[in-house]
């Protein structure tokens, strides 16, 4: 008795599960024209963990003759604890009769289900073979009208490579010539303390005899010129001492007869500036000749050496070689460049153009 319940029990419940499954096939539409296309669908509703198998078409050979199949896709959906699968074909006629569509085989869960068979209508286009009217020719290839802004990218790149084509040219021409490209430096030696000093001395000279009238300014400018020769020559730091200081720190060290005449210079220049006393003008032409004998006396033999003339070229000439090197690679550089956007340019020009 048990076993009989059993069994009744399974029946039951496959039963129920064969109940759930639900395969048909369906079509849009019942008639289509030559040409058109006509979806055929296989439809699957079965439960949602069930387990559908179904091959598509490999090819046409699935399907009456003379109708094409164009395209095949699947699409799943859930609906109410159900999934339902649709197998989709496109297919499409190039003769105009009834089609009949086969049956198809579907697998769920192992069990086979067999769809209803279908068919369909292909009616040729009408031509009224009647009608006079001319067909009209195929229309020819139009041209596009002319867009400025098109063509200014191209023609401002044309630009940019005559420019970098002239800029190499030069570079090649600055090459080949002979003349160096850098300057042999000049054989200059700076001055010497008492040049210096002569040379400001002289400017003083020039303004006491244009007539100016400033004995504060004149001794003013000849103890500085004094005293900045004095911290050049000696290293006497002559600029931020008094004038007795000076003269106490070359008595200690210099010939005494040579500093009477200097100490008369600045004791004259301390009362013309602190005491507002005034000089004859041979006074100040004295003090200004004490300052230059002093100074001729004084000054150094020593000649600083400057550079050799030919070395001067030499040096030159390696450092020209170095800048024609860099030259060499930056004309290469800039041809390279120029020759990359003349071949843009002509293939975009030749694109407008066809």
């Amino acid at each position: 008795m048990k076993r009989l319940l059993y069994i009744l029990f399974l029946s039951l419940t496959a039963a129920m599960a064969s109940a759930q499954v639900k395969v048909e096939a369906r079509l849009d539409v019942p008639k289509i024209l030559i040409g058109e296309p006509l979806h055929w669908n296989v439809v699957v509703t079965a439960p949602k963990h069930s387990k559908v198998s179904y091959a598509l078409f490999a090819d046409s050979t699935h399907v009456p003759n003379n109708v094409e199949l164009m395209e095949q896709h699947i699409d799943t959906t859930d609906v109410k604890g159900e999934k339902v699968i649709t197998f989709s074909h496109t297919l499409t006629a190039w003769e105009a009769r009834n089609y009949e569509l086969p049956a198809q085989a579907v697998s769920v869960d192992g069990k086979t289900y067999t769809t209803n068979r279908l068919a369909f209508d292909v009616k040729a286009v009408d031509v009224d073979t009647t009608a006079t009217v001319l067909a009209r020719p195929a229309d020819d290839v139009q041209k596009l009208p002319f867009d400025l802004n098109e063509w200014l990218p191209y023609f401002w790149l044309s630009v940019t490579v005559v420019g970098l084509l002239v800029l190499a040219f030069f570079i090649y021409l600055r090459l080949k010539s002979k003349r160096l490209l850098v300057r042999p430096r000049k054989n200059q030696h700076p001055l010497l303390p008492h040049e210096k000093a002569l040379q400001a001395i002289n400017k003083v000279k020039a303004e006491n005899n244009e007539g100016v009238d400033d004995q504060k300014a004149y001794y003013t400018a000849l103890t500085d010129i004094l005293r900045q020769y004095l911290a050049d020559r000696f290293g006497i730091n002559a600029m931020e001492m008094t004038s007795s200081e000076i003269v106490d720190r070359l008595r200690s060290e210099r010939d005494q007869a040579k500093l009477l005449e200097l100490e008369h210079v600045f004791r004259t220049a301390d009362l013309v500036k602190f005491a507002k006393y005034s000089t004859p003008d041979d006074e100040r032409t004295y003090s200004l000749t004490n300052v230059v004998a002093y100074i001729e006396e004084t000054k150094t033999t020593y000649v600083p050496q400057v550079e050799d003339e030919a070395e001067a070229i030499a040096e030159a000439e390696r450092r020209s070689k170095r800048i024609k090197r860099w030259l060499r690679l930056a004309m290469i550089m800039v041809v390279v460049v120029a020759m990359a956007l003349l071949v843009y340019v002509v293939r975009g020009v030749m694109m407008l153009i066809g």
